[in-house]
């Protein structure tokens, strides 16, 4: 299982709450949901636990086996003598942990500082998994993309680039024009040009089109992923959004052509 777990202070019900809750209740999770305090305790089979409640609530108790919390001012994980599981993505040569860091308040509602010490946290308990978007943080004043620019900065600060599998999102629509669609060649392009400066990287391991346009042909999308891919910007690509017979044909066309295909889909 992947738990997108994002920013941990202030978890609402209408957002990642909705399938955190059930996720954590089929592993034997527990899940509290009064006002000021979300918390919900998901276990692999290795020990690993993960705790999310409201910065203004109380601090979840001590585990009853004397298992040591580790605390950072808005996220807590209790290692039980485990270690993180990894898989390899199918269809690629990624090795992915587990457990999959979601940025989309980096920079907004999640100070960089403290950015800075859950993705520190998060390396040193195994996770290599990073998940961003080019368009997170536009929805406030300032510097564009705002998730990717706190991310790079981080990376180039620590040097371990190397330890991190990113995936980033582009062709969303711009915040001020939201019913204009941009998955389009030259918003392709641009947007994944944008997000590796702002990573401050030369490649994206998994790239994903943020969203779909019915007219749009499945071939010309694929065609700009795939000139990409070859040109060493993007190693695989995948897409959110998407539906059923869309994916269908993305299938067909890839396997006609050569292309390496899209390898996942996100789900929204």
């Amino acid at each position: 299982l992947f738990y997108h777990c994002g920013y941990v202070q202030g978890l609402r019900k209408d957002s990642l709450w909705e399938y955190a809750m059930p996720e954590a209740e089929k592993i034997g999770g527990k899940v509290g949901q009064s006002p000021s305090e979300f918390e919900a305790d998901m276990q692999d089979g290795d020990g690993i636990w993960l705790a999310m409640w409201d910065g203004d609530g109380a601090w979840p108790e001590m585990p009853e086996d004397g298992g040591a919390w580790s605390r950072t001012e808005h996220a807590g994980i209790r290692r039980n003598g485990g270690k993180m599981k990894y898989k390899m993505l199918q269809s690629t040569d990624l090795k992915v942990s587990g457990i999959c860091l979601g940025t989309v308040k980096y920079g907004t509602d999640m100070a960089e500082r403290d950015a800075w010490e859950q993705m520190d946290s998060f390396l040193d308990l195994g996770g290599n998994f990073l998940d961003t978007a080019h368009v997170y943080g536009d929805w406030t004043p300032g510097e564009r993309a705002k998730s990717e620019h706190v991310i790079g900065r981080f990376l180039k600060n620590r040097g371990n680039r190397s330890r991190v599998i990113i995936r980033t999102k582009g062709a969303h629509p711009y915040m001020e024009t939201m019913g204009e669609s941009r998955v389009k060649p030259e918003c392709i392009r641009r947007d994944l040009e944008e997000s590796l400066q702002a990573l401050g990287t030369d490649e994206i391991d998994l790239y994903f089109l943020h969203r779909d346009d019915l007219s749009m042909p499945v071939e010309e999308i694929l065609g700009v992923l795939e000139e990409e891919r070859r040109k060493g910007k993007i190693r695989w690509y995948g897409c959110s959004n998407w539906t059923l017979p869309r994916l269908q044909e993305a299938d067909r066309i890839a396997k006609a052509e050569g292309y390496s295909g899209v390898v996942c889909n996100q789900l929204m």
